[in-house]
């Protein structure tokens, strides 16, 4: 029986995920290799500002700096930074400590399902691209290899069950899935066409957002996501793919290597308060 999960890396995903499965009753044993304490009061502000259950925080969510505390654990949610050398070190750890049964679910948006499953085992792997913020966005991508275990699957049904606020799709191994390959075409197709015409972010946002009926606009969303985020995916599926769609508009290489990376430093394509 599925009761706890196991998330390692306490970042933009992470720490919003943490706090959403526990809300869905599942317990949550925190990893991350630093600034333990740092991490839980961040995770304990969005846990009490979302859910406002400070009561059970502590029984619901364990922090740890020891990654030997999930060696037992069913399901491993791996939400560290999408990079293979990273994913790699962690993986080979983690086949070293952990049952044979054990199970890791990849948070990743743009790394090959492939390669990382070469560091692992691909039987008991499988991607699981969530969105930011986890709590408030319902899709949920996945993707499986063929020779995927029983227990991996069941793992997966439990989960179903009770993220019944989720829409499930599952995809074949393809890297970046759906939303981020064809994503990352608009969002560059939108720097290029900047550079292009000197048509205002503004006024290509707001013919965007009204046009297609979008949320947000590509520069308001690129500023979301982080526009050094959205620099590595582009360089990624370029790298990977060898598709001039992919190769990094310079105004994006620009904008970062300025420091202007979006909300996060409150400047970006647009200014932040």
């Amino acid at each position: 029986m599925l009761d706890t999960i196991g998330i390692i890396g306490i970042g933009t995903i992470g720490s919003k995920l943490i706090p959403y499965l526990a809300s869905k009753n599942y317990k949550v044993m925190a990893y991350n290799h630093k600034n333990i304490e740092m991490h839980r009061s961040n995770v304990q502000e969005i846990y009490c500002k979302r859910y406002k259950c400070l009561e059970d925080f502590e029984s619901k969510i364990i922090f740890t700096e020891n990654i030997n505390d999930l060696s037992n654990l069913p399901l491993i949610i791996d939400a560290t930074p999408d990079k293979y050398e990273v994913k790699k070190e962690l993986y080979n750890t983690l086949d070293k400590i952990c049952s044979k049964e054990t199970v890791i679910g990849c948070t990743t948006s743009s790394l090959d399902l492939n390669v990382l499953a070469e560091f692992y085992r691909q039987d008991n792997f499988f991607g699981f691209h969530v969105f930011n913020p986890p709590d408030k966005m319902q899709l949920i991508e996945l993707s499986f290899h063929d020779d995927v275990s029983l227990m991996c699957r069941d793992i997966m049904n439990n989960l179903k069950s009770k993220l019944t606020d989720k829409v499930f799709v599952e995809l074949p191994i393809i890297q970046g899935y759906v939303v981020n390959r064809l994503l990352f075409v608009y969002l560059n197709a939108a720097y290029n066409y900047h550079l292009s015409t000197s048509i205002d972010f503004d006024k290509i946002d707001s013919c965007m957002k009204l046009g297609i009926n979008a949320p947000m606009g590509p520069f308001q969303l690129s500023d979301y996501i982080g526009n050094d985020v959205c620099l590595d995916i582009l360089k990624q599926f370029y790298h990977s793919l060898d598709l001039p769609e992919y190769k990094p508009s310079k105004l994006l290489s620009d904008y970062v290597e300025k420091g202007l990376l979006g909300k996060k430093v409150k400047k970006g394509f647009y200014e932040y308060e």
